[in-house]
C-alpha cells in the first residue's frame, strides 16, 4: 500500500505538507545522453533558503523519464556534493541522506558505460525531486 501511494504521489507531482513534515518539489528537464562513458549532470536542485532554520532530511524521492522506452545500459545516481547513490529505477525513495541539512544542494547523474555513440540517443525529459524533512 505504502508503495502505491508512493506511486500516485510521483506520478501527480503534488507536494503536501504536514506540521512535521514538509516536501518541496525540484524539477528539471531535457537532458540528452548520446555518448557511452560521458556523463550527464542536472542542474542544481536546491531550496535557495526555503527552508527552516535547522531543517533536517528524511527521504528524498525521485522520478525521471525517458523519451525513449529503451533505457537499456543507463545508469542513473542521486548525488550530494562528494557522495553519489545509485538509483535502482525510475522512481523511487532513500533515506541515505537522512540526518543531513535540507540546505544541502541535489543534482542528477545520467550515464551509459563504455565508448563511442550511442546507436540511439537517449533523452531525460524530466526529473524530479522531492525532498522530505523534518524541523528540529
Amino acid at each position: 500500500m505504502k508503495r502505491f501511494a508512493l506511486m500516485l504521489l510521483l506520478a501527480a507531482g503534488i507536494a503536501s505538507a504536514t506540521a512535521a513534515d514538509t516536501q518541496p518539489v525540484w524539477e528539471g528537464a531535457n537532458l540528452l545522453i548520446s555518448q557511452k562513458g560521458i556523463a550527464k549532470r542536472s542542474v542544481l536542485l536546491h531550496s535557495n533558503g526555503s527552508f527552516p532554520k535547522g531543517a533536517v532530511l528524511t527521504s528524498v524521492l525521485w522520478r525521471y523519464e525517458l523519451l525513449s522506452r529503451n533505457s537499456t545500459g543507463l545508469h542513473a545516481s542521486l548525488c550530494i556534493p562528494g557522495q553519489c547513490v545509485r538509483l535502482n529505477g525510475q522512481n523511487g525513495s532513500t533515506e541515505m541522506f537522512a540526518g543531513l541539512s535540507a540546505e544541502t544542494p541535489f543534482y542528477l547523474v545520467f550515464h551509459v558505460p563504455g565508448k563511442g555513440a550511442l546507436r540511439q540517443p537517449m533523452r531525460v525529459t524530466k526529473y524530479q525531486l522531492i525532498v522530505n524533512y523534518t524541523k528540529k
